[in-house]
């Protein structure tokens, strides 16, 4: 969802590589990043805290870290009006 969502947002890939890598050491460049679990945000893009807050949750690397669905339904960026 977290991934989703940071797309949703910033209209990038939260996890990419540079376009001149020949595509199996991409695809292998590609899945460490993801298998690490690290990422940034653009610093040209501004969210709120609770956006980002969201973002961090789930966006955890270990699964069992990541909100449920009624969590994630329950947060606030979904509830405050």
């Amino acid at each position: 969802m977290g991934v989703i969502f940071y797309q949703m947002l910033t209209g990038m890939f939260m996890f990419s590589v540079d376009r001149t890598t020949r595509r199996q050491d991409a695809m292998s460049a590609l899945y460490e990043r993801i298998k690490e679990g690290t990422w940034s945000w653009p610093s040209n893009i501004e969210i709120g805290l609770s956006t980002f807050d969201f973002l961090n949750q789930t966006m955890q690397h270990d699964p069992v870290n990541r909100p449920a669905w009624t969590e994630m339904r329950n947060h606030q960026i979904f509830t405050s009006g």
